[in-house]
């Protein structure tokens, strides 16, 4: 690994249940008040800040990666 570089594991987080969605902020990011599932680790009403690419991927998949 060259020096400096840091690496990354990105692992699927799973979203289910939305309970609340804002709407895009300035930069496009969206605040989701929802349950995720995550190698095992399950969150119930998690405050998520998401970017709008990550939004679609729940919409569209059902999980986003992180």
């Amino acid at each position: 690994m060259e020096k400096g570089r840091i690496k990354m594991n990105l692992v699927e987080t799973y979203v289910k249940n939305i309970t609340y969605i804002s709407p895009p902020e300035e930069h496009g990011y969206r605040t989701l008040i929802a349950d995720t599932y995550c190698y095992g680790i399950v969150e119930k009403a998690k405050k998520l800040v998401v970017s709008e690419e990550d939004y679609k991927s729940i919409l569209e998949n059902g999980f986003y990666m992180t």
